[in-house]
């Protein structure tokens, strides 16, 4: 096993997944170039074997299991039988959502399940309790969706890596207790993980039961939203993964356990490998479950066979197989830190002049490491990193694993012996009492102070800079050496990109059937938005009906979306009018991202719904508008050119910008109808325009064909829901803009839609590129 630097075969694994499995096929490339540079360079004959014969085996294997992965339903089919997976079952308000196995003649094929509850009788009814055999649902299924908004989470491609590709929109759902009927092969496994988790439910307090099902059995259903991203916050989410420490504990515990009633060494570490797979599989054999159940087993088979099989050895040969059972899982964030992190620690541990440092300054040395190791990561799925991490580990890490840990351990494992007898009881309440107490501190933290640091999603070419000065800054760090300044200076060029990022950007956002309008200036990076976007509600919902951490457009579409381009404030908000598809998210993108200066109009502000939302927000300054007025937002020499009527806040009275961003002339309009229009004619006589943010959603009610004649537009977009009962953007409109042959760009059909502009240096050349996300 020595013979073989298995590190090296392991690593050429993730670059071909890459170049086989993803649009980075390119990038792949060059990695996997480089990397087999660089173990040409080690001149190891059999470390260069083992690279090709297993690079040949994956690069096959990979390609035999893409094909056999495909979908055997078809979305006519309206009647199923559905073996629910009872360990993924989550009630939140009215929505019931679980995965199960679609059970057909020959073959069975996983879904996501979804179905909205009617009355809270019924959900009560649904309970875990109910799912005890196949389901009789009737529904449609669906293709999942994908993203509509750029650098946005794929959750289709995300199931497809799973091989499901179906949800199950369930109209009706019924319980068939048939004996005759197959279980799939899950059953046992999925039934005994949920006897324990009720044996859980029913034994501890709520807080404890929850940090139980997490920290042992990979199970976060009960832990809420805001408490996951509380922790996740500070950079510490990671301690909720199950770990090669958890593992080791365990292993460790048992194996003494063992040795103190006479088994021997060799027997112990036999049954020790025995009991690990099982205990990965009631722990739901997640990443980080499988990595330290197999990396333990492997280092266990080489003390039986007495093979020389060390730490890295073991990590390795755990990461190949682990891609061959899944090499999807390489896209995963949950893969990518459970081995990055581990890998880490491995070689920063096997270093004798780290072993020698204190254990304050070890722990601020690997926590400073795995941090610095993990930016590329954090900055590609998240776009932002906590610089209170290194910090916050200290506290948390010997929190986790020398307090809350064992105790929890101890406590579960006392239950069946003191579960109803008042020293139980008592530790029981007081280990729930200081989860709480961390928990609130926690939340009054992340709500008090703002620990993140933006970055964005960069750019391929600037995130493969970031890679190589991380890379080479921690190789520095290994050798006892300090960092050349060429590759400090490339990191913080490759951290601060957005912010001097000679880009600018126009970027209409898809939330639907609203408007919301990103423009960010390069150089400078001047960030303006017009208006927020809003969803309409037909109804008012039941207490029982309300879901926790319930979707928002501010919170969930347009604050990732901003962040993803390095943007951690708004400079400048401006809002039309006081529709609700206009202005219905200022405060929940307020409430998370800096906001500046909101501007609008006199009636836009006295709107009972803007004023209620404007109040909720600090530091924020109000100005109001009365056009016609030069501002200095989104550009210099804005033009505000509309409406005169300040007062009111309608259609008509929406306000209208109009400025040169780059080399081109924009218009936006709001949702201004024709006699708006009619006075924006007649105002301005030479009024030309480059590209018209079409009003009112393509409202035939806007738009007029004088306008159009007017303004001599060469491309108009427009920003409207799928699907949505206004029939937006309407025939008639699209019919006008067709005959003027003016390019036509929707969210409805596109998604998202960038509008990139950079000026060539030294030159008045512009360089103009228009993408959108169904057709980029």
């Amino acid at each position: 096993m020595t013979k073989t630097q298995w590190i090296f075969p392991a690593i050429s694994c993730i670059p071909l997944s890459m170049i086989l499995m993803s649009e980075y096929f390119f990038v792949g490339i060059i990695l996997y170039i480089g990397w087999f540079i660089r173990i040409l360079f080690l001149k190891h004959k059999e470390t260069l074997v083992a690279t090709v014969i297993i690079g040949v085996m994956f690069s096959g294997g990979l390609l035999l299991q893409h094909q056999g992965n495909h979908t055997v339903l078809e979305n006519t089919q309206t009647q199923f039988i559905v073996y629910p997976e009872i360990t993924s079952i989550k009630v939140n308000g009215d929505s019931l959502r679980f995965e199960g196995r679609v059970m057909t003649e020959d073959n069975e094929e996983k879904v996501v399940v979804s179905y909205k509850l009617s009355s809270e009788t019924e959900k009560e009814m649904w309970s875990e309790d109910a799912f005890t055999d196949h389901l009789f649902i009737e529904g449609g299924l669906e293709e999942p969706s994908r993203n509509s908004n750029f650098n946005q989470f794929n959750y289709q491609n995300y199931l497809k890596r799973q091989n499901v590709y179906w949800q199950l929109q369930a109209n009706s759902i019924q319980t068939i207790n048939n004996s005759s009927l197959n279980k799939p092969m899950f059953y046992q496994i999925d039934h005994l993980r949920n006897k324990i988790f009720n044996y859980i439910d029913g034994t501890f307090h709520s807080k404890i039961a929850s940090y139980l099902k997490i920290l042992f059995f990979a199970d976060k259903r009960d832990i809420s939203e805001t408490i996951l991203q509380n922790y996740r916050s500070i950079g510490v989410i990671h301690l909720f993964s199950i770990s090669g420490f958890h593992i080791t504990y365990l292993a460790n515990l048992i194996r003494r356990l063992l040795l103190r009633i006479g088994i021997t060494h060799e027997r112990t570490n036999l049954i020790v490998l025995i009991i690990l797979p099982v205990y990965g599989l009631l722990a739901g054999f997640g990443v980080s479950v499988f990595r330290a159940v197999f990396q333990t087993a492997i280092l266990l088979i080489g003390k039986i066979k007495h093979l020389n099989i060390n730490t890295l050895d073991a990590w390795s040969l755990t990461m190949i197989l682990a891609l061959f059972v899944n090499p999807y899982q390489v896209f995963d964030i949950s893969f990518q830190l459970s081995y990055l992190l581990s890998g880490i620690f491995i070689m920063m541990g096997s270093k004798r002049w780290t072993r020698e440092l204190n254990a304050i300054t070890s722990a601020l040395l690997f926590s400073f490491m795995s941090g610095l190791a993990s930016l590329p990561i954090l900055a590609y799925h998240f776009f932002e990193v906590s610089w209170i991490t290194i910090f916050a580990n200290l506290l948390f890490i010997p929190f986790f694993t020398y307090l809350l840990f064992p105790a929890l351990l101890i406590l579960f494992s006392l239950a069946s012996f003191l579960k109803a007898t008042p020293i139980f009881i008592f530790l029981n309440e007081f280990l729930a009492t200081c989860i709480t107490m961390i928990e609130n501190g926690l939340t009054f933290l992340t709500t008090t102070f703002d620990f993140s640091f933006v970055i964005g999603r960069l750019p391929i070419l600037i995130m493969l800079l970031l890679i190589w000065s991380v890379f080479k800054i921690l190789t520095k760090i290994e050798s006892k050496k300090f960092p050349s300044l060429f590759s400090l200076g490339v990191l913080v060029f490759s951290l601060f990109y957005y912010q001097i990022s000679p880009v600018g950007y126009v970027l209409m956002l898809d939330i639907g059937q609203g408007d919301s309008i990103l423009i960010k200036e390069p150089i400078t990076g001047k960030v303006t938005m017009i208006d927020t976007g809003g969803r309409v509600e037909w109804y008012t919902k039941e207490p029982w009906q309300e879901q926790e951490d319930s979707f928002t457009i501010g919170k969930d579409v347009t604050v990732p979306a901003l962040k993803s381009l390095g943007i951690s404030n708004i400079d400048r908000l401006y809002i039309t009018h006081a529709d609700l598809d206009h202005a219905g998210e200022i405060e929940n993108i307020g409430k998370i991202m800096s906001v500046n200066e909101i501007v609008a109009t006199e009636g836009t502000f006295n709107d009972e719904m803007v004023a209620k939302q404007v109040d909720a927000l600090e530091n924020t300054t109000l100005k109001i508008l009365k056009p016609p007025l030069i501002v200095d937002y989104p550009v210099k020499d804005t033009v505000a050119i509309h409406p005169i009527n300040v007062k009111e806040s309608n259609n008509n009275d929406s306000l209208t910008l109009y400025g040169k961003i780059g080399h081109d002339t924009w218009l936006f309009t709001g949702d201004l109808e024709v006699d708006g229009e009619k006075q924006v004619i007649n105002r301005y006589p030479n009024l030309k325009v480059t590209h018209l943010k079409v009003a009112h959603h393509g409202s035939k009610t806007s738009t007029s064909q004088a306008f159009l004649n007017h303004i001599q537009a060469d491309e108009a977009l427009i920003s409207a829901g799928r699907n949505n009962t206004f029939g937006h953007p309407n025939e008639e409109v699209i019919k006008r803009l067709e005959k003027m042959e003016i390019n036509i760009l929707t969210t409805a059909e596109e998604g998202a839609i960038m509008f990139k502009y950079i000026k060539w240096p030294f030159s008045n050349q512009w360089f103009t590129e228009t993408n959108t996300v169904y057709k980029n």
